[in-house]
């Protein structure tokens, strides 16, 4: 059965590459909360993460704005982010037709 959204042509070494890292269900990182911080107050933004997905799910290292430590994937925006070939810029994440229904907007 094919997931509702999009994946890699090679999204197993892709997964294969993440797992052997060891990073995903680790401690928060104090560096990467002082990025993640320091971009979310430079943009004014309601959140700023730092994600991993992995096969069923999206995994925050650092989180600003979020109370949550994950999601599932299928309602990630960055699933759709490492498909692109450049960058994911979405101007309205309601007017678009892949995240209008997004419950990640519940989570702010």
């Amino acid at each position: 059965m094919m997931p509702d959204y999009p994946t890699l042509a090679h999204e197993l070494e892709r997964l294969r590459a993440l797992k052997n890292m060891n990073i995903v269900d680790t401690e928060q990182d104090k560096t990467l909360d002082a990025i993640t911080l320091e971009a979310r107050n430079y943009f004014n933004s309601k959140s700023c993460l730092i994600s991993l997905i992995t096969e069923d799910r999206q995994w925050f290292k650092s989180k600003q704005g979020m109370d949550v430590s994950e999601t599932p994937r299928k309602i990630s925006f960055c699933t759709y982010a490492i498909t692109e070939e450049e960058y994911l810029i979405i101007p309205d994440a309601e007017a678009d037709l892949r995240f209008s229904n997004n419950p990640l907007y519940q989570f702010h």
